[in-house]
């Protein structure tokens, strides 16, 4: 089993790696393609992680029960959020970047990136738990997606913020999300198996509407056809580590 210290551990690497991808903007500026690539890379293994990872160990605890309502909740709750909440243009439901100057984006992508993050990350700290391989999937990909995530939202952010305001989001964000890694630990062996179930296929379902909503469309955007190939790689990356 996993301790404590790991979980907030791994919490911490992947809740504050968008503090890490807004600095990087002032450090260095990455290619449009190069950013929609990685995000292309990420979406592939939260794809693979989602198959091989959550719903896995969704189906070992719960049963197919637990699994299917709880993937389908996760995804009507991410899409009714979404609607309510946001109000994305009817042409997209990107987050990331701005539609015509329309005001309060950088409240929109806060708030996005607040719901597509924590059941991420409860799901981390569930995989630290349980000593398996879904801890380590589940890392990876949310390491990938925040980070570039971070690159295209932190100048939309700093036009309302400033930089030194969008840093402190991004380190409020990672606190959030490092504290929901702990919560999901903690609860991992201490709820029935079938809510354990239904935890775990909640989040795979929210994870799963935020591809098809946003990330596999922002990038696709960005970066064009090559798009594909790169969720492919990013898919067999997570396959392996899973198997090996």
């Amino acid at each position: 089993m996993g301790s404590w210290t790991a979980a907030l551990l791994y919490g911490g690497i992947s809740g504050f790696s968008l503090l890490i991808g807004g600095a990087l903007t002032n450090v260095v500026t990455l290619g449009r393609r190069m950013v929609a690539l990685t995000m292309a890379f990420g979406a592939g293994v939260l794809i693979a992680s989602l198959s091989y990872g959550l719903m896995e160990e969704s189906y070992r605890c719960g049963g197919l029960d637990a699994g299917a309502v709880g993937l389908v909740g996760g995804a009507l709750v991410y899409y009714l959020a979404h609607v309510t909440l946001l109000r994305h243009p009817r042409s997209s439901g990107s987050h990331f970047t701005s539609r015509s100057g329309r005001p309060g984006a950088g409240l929109s992508i806060v708030t996005a990136a607040v719901m597509d993050g924590l059941p991420e990350q409860f799901a981390l700290g569930v995989g630290v738990k349980l000593g398996s391989s879904l801890g380590l999937l589940v890392l990876a990909a949310i390491l990938l997606s925040n980070l570039s995530e971070a690159v295209v939202a932190t100048p939309e952010l700093a036009k309302e913020r400033g930089t030194s305001g969008t840093l402190r989001l991004w380190a409020g964000i990672g606190t959030l999300s490092t504290l929901a890694t702990l919560v999901g630990y903690l609860v991992a062996e201490r709820v029935p198996g079938d809510v354990l179930g239904f935890l775990l296929a909640f989040a795979a379902g929210a994870v799963l509407a935020m591809l098809a909503d946003t990330l596999l469309p922002e990038a696709f955007r960005r970066g064009g056809r090559l798009t594909s190939l790169a969720t492919t790689a990013g898919f067999l990356l997570a396959f392996l580590l899973a198997r090996l």
